[in-house]
């Protein structure tokens, strides 16, 4: 069998949504990679291969794009990204004389509903959408970043070179939801003369100077590196959820403890990978912040965030 090209095809409905073309270069090179690395041998395919009418198929790893009977070809890596929720995913195998084609479905959950952690208008950014600088990290993928902005169009009073400048510090965080308080950190501090760039210092020397800074706190402790100060809320069914960038000894609450949703948890600092002073908050599967993967949800008291881009949102205080 002579394999002339592949096609991925994420579908809505019956509607092709987006498509990937992979050609036979491509998954002949594919193939032999995952063979030389032997990521995938056939006594693995014997035991693990998800079709019983292939366990017995061993993966070609020559230099041609043909396939004897009883061998595979490999694809891996295809990434497509889409707006919304597609049904299915479906994959077309075309070949001199044979075509084959799969359809796999996708299936999701309804997103659960959560209130606002904060009160008030607020600028929200970064959510649920392809274009969120989030997106490509797993245990942040669907969060959402909120920034307060004053009369003067500014997030700052004067120059923002201060935490207390900021208009959004100190502000109220509250429970999402009903739950039991999983996690937390209240100590971490927020080194200024680190993180602002100095009068005189180049783009690049401050670039250097805040890498270096970045690595040697991540080496120590890369929870307080990454997000400072935070509390985790665990909810009924089991996701999380997470309040991170904390106001240092702002955390009201502690290990154990029950908590309602509006209740007054801490309050919006600058802690951790930040010195613009905002509340990062998400959804995940897991109890801990940095490796649970986030999920979708949704906010029942305010509109989708709109991507990167954001929108002014208010809560009724």
């Amino acid at each position: 069998l002579s394999i002339d090209r592949a096609e991925v095809e994420v579908l809505d409905g019956d509607a092709i949504v987006e498509t990937r073309t992979i050609s036979a270069r491509e998954i002949r090179d594919t193939t032999a990679a995952i063979g030389k690395n032997g990521q995938v041998a056939s006594a693995q395919m014997d035991t693990d291969f998800p079709w019983d009418h292939l366990r017995d198929a061993h993966l070609a790893i020559g230099t041609s794009s043909n396939l004897t009977p009883r061998q595979v070809a490999a694809i891996k890596n295809v990434f497509l990204t889409v707006q919304g929720m597609p049904t299915a995913v479906r994959v077309r195998a075309f070949a001199k004389g044979a075509n084959a084609t799969a359809v796999i479905p996708i299936s999701q959950a309804a997103p659960h509903g959560y209130r606002s952690p904060l009160n008030g208008v607020w600028y929200m950014r970064g959510a649920q959408d392809i274009t969120s600088h989030h997106r490509w990290n797993a245990n942040t993928e669907f969060a959402v970043d909120f920034f307060k902005f004053g009369d003067n169009g500014l997030p700052w009073r004067t120059d923002g070179r201060s935490a207390a400048d900021f208009y959004a510090f100190g502000a109220p965080v509250m429970a999402a939801a009903d739950g039991v308080v999983v996690a937390l950190e209240n100590t971490a501090t927020q080194n200024y003369d680190v993180r602002l760039q100095r009068s005189g210092e180049s783009d690049d020397a401050y670039d250097a100077r805040l890498t270096a800074y970045n690595l040697a706190m991540m080496k120590s402790d890369p929870y307080r590196a990454l997000i400072g100060n935070y509390v985790v809320i665990q909810h009924n069914g089991g996701e999380c959820s997470s309040y991170n960038h904390l106001k240092t000894g702002s955390v009201l609450v502690k290990p154990g403890d029950h908590v309602t949703a509006g209740q007054q948890i801490a309050a919006v600092g600058d802690t951790g990978d930040s010195n613009f002073v905002h509340l990062h908050f998400q959804i995940s599967e897991g109890v801990d912040p940095l490796t649970a993967r986030s999920i979708p949800f949704n906010f029942i008291d305010l509109r989708p965030a709109g991507g990167d881009l954001g929108r002014i949102v208010r809560t009724s205080e």
